[in-house]
């Protein structure tokens, strides 16, 4: 349970500092490139939104608080 909500939280930052990373380089890239990365950021966004380990870790812990 505090391994899977660890693992959560690694995610998170892990695609927190991507999406920083993403919004360094498409400053000072062409405008063609910066679309993709925007494009790229909301790919990110909802794959992690979506993620099966999150939404069943969630549900577990309601279930054990019980």
């Amino acid at each position: 349970m505090i391994q899977e909500k660890n693992k959560n939280e690694k995610e998170k930052s892990y695609i927190g500092d991507k999406i920083q990373e993403i919004e360094a380089t498409s400053e000072k890239d062409s405008p063609w490139q910066s679309q993709l990365t925007s494009r790229a950021r909301s790919l990110l966004a909802t794959s992690f939104v979506f993620h099966p380990l999150g939404s069943s870790s969630q549900v577990g812990e309601q279930h054990y608080d019980r």
